[in-house]
């Protein structure tokens, strides 16, 4: 987790989350865990997978996300 209330990272630390198993297809399944978040924001939790696929996607492809200017 960060916080950047702009430009520059002001905090950076470890916050618990959902764990998640991976098949051999690549696919993400949620798995219950002992030591998952219990704040109950599912929103939450679809963001940190949102980020996750698009950091994955720019590893895949960073020129896709350079500045065409």
């Amino acid at each position: 987790m960060v916080e950047h209330p702009g430009m520059q990272m002001t905090r950076a630390g470890i916050n618990h989350s959902w764990f998640y198993t991976v098949d051999a297809l690549g696919h993400w399944t949620r798995t219950k865990h002992a030591d998952e978040c219990d704040c109950g924001n599912e929103y939450i939790h679809t963001r940190h997978m949102s980020v996750l696929n698009i950091i994955e996607q720019w590893l895949e492809k960073p020129e896709d996300f350079s500045d065409p200017a």
